[in-house]
């Protein structure tokens, strides 16, 4: 509110994309919609402005597959990366770099996916070697920069194209992990057996 009464717009933006980056850790996907769309309206037109927006938009449709969302945002990554790569911007683009591969290999192209989280990672050790020993411990600790080591661990043992079943069942778990109220977790196990099984209904016992 401080920002806003100062017009201090980009920190009212920064602050809006830090508050959408924890309600996603968190598990909260409309609330991080909410602060996205804030931010929207609030960051300049330049694409290396909006580059982690488009991150954390990208990072937002995965997390409730939106495909075609995921798809809209891509193209404006893509462009705020050029963006980022041309301005020497490496504190950033790492990021944008590892939601593009999360993009990708979402979209079923995990060899395109996996030099881009490599690249994200060569990123990372590079700002990590100018650190002393201490300070490197730290900066490896921020779990945002653990997951790009591990990204693609597991979905890299999955078929380069995932069949519309396996699609399915990624979807359903995503939407299972970030649900934390017991009765509608349920209600999501039942809905989940009852249409991987093909029945008419379920019942749970």
């Amino acid at each position: 509110a401080r920002f806003a009464e100062l017009g201090d717009d980009r920190s009212v933006a920064e602050t809006c994309l830090d508050h959408a980056e924890v309600k996603l850790w968190a598990g909260q996907p409309e609330a991080a919609r909410a602060l996205l769309a804030q931010a929207d309206r609030t960051l300049g037109e330049k694409p290396e402005s909006r580059a982690r927006l488009f991150a954390l938009t990208i990072e937002l449709a995965v997390l409730v597959d939106d495909g075609a969302q995921v798809a809209r945002a891509q193209g404006p990554l893509v462009t705020a990366q050029a963006a980022l790569e041309r301005h020497g911007d490496h504190h950033l683009l790492w990021r944008v770099l590892i939601a593009h591969a999360q993009a990708t290999a979402y979209q079923g192209d995990l060899e395109r996916a996996e030099p881009l989280r490599q690249r994200a990672l060569a990123l990372l050790d590079a700002q990590a070697a100018r650190l002393d020993h201490a300070t490197q411990a730290a900066f490896w600790q921020d779990r945002r920069r653990t997951m790009v080591k591990q990204t693609f661990r597991l979905v890299g043992a999955l078929p380069a194209a995932p069949d519309p079943r396996t699609r399915r069942v990624l979807a359903i778990y995503r939407r299972m992990s970030s649900e934390h109220d017991r009765a509608r977790l349920l209600h999501l196990v039942m809905d989940a057996a009852v249409e991987l099984t093909g029945a008419d209904r379920g019942f749970l016992l």
